[in-house]
């Protein structure tokens, strides 16, 4: 491929994960930008998950951050692969909120406790690998 094989590599540690017989989840992000993201940890609905390997766009590091403690807490995301990303470009905001400020307004991923839900059922519309 025309990252030096990078993708041949991954390929191989999924199947790998996959015939370990350990639980997995396995998330495939879309390009990664800096933004705060769009899911204020309790917004699954403004990401998109496909399966499938077909998904292009981007998705902010803390929304991938935040969508994988909700899988580790979630076992309708067990034995499934699957990509994500942002619904709409606009949903992203700067890193540190709309003022563009230091100071990091990332969501507080400790607030997903309470808020599974919305993950419970986006992950369980998964297919199993």
């Amino acid at each position: 491929d025309m990252l030096g094989g990078i993708l041949t590599w991954k390929k191989e540690a999924e199947d790998l994960i996959r015939r370990s017989g350990f639980c997995y989840t396995i998330v495939r992000p879309c390009a990664l930008t800096d933004g705060a993201g769009v899911i204020a940890a309790s917004a699954p609905e403004r990401l998109e998950m496909g399966q499938g390997d077909e998904f292009r766009g981007k998705i902010a590091r803390t929304d991938v951050a935040a969508l994988c403690v909700a899988a580790l807490n979630c076992p309708e995301a067990a034995r499934k692969t699957f990509e994500v990303r942002r619904r709409k470009k606009e949903d992203e905001v700067p890193l540190g909120g709309p003022s563009g400020k230091a100071g990091c307004e990332v969501a507080d991923l400790s607030v997903l406790a309470s808020e599974y839900a919305g993950w419970r059922t986006r992950f369980a519309s998964l297919s199993r690998d």
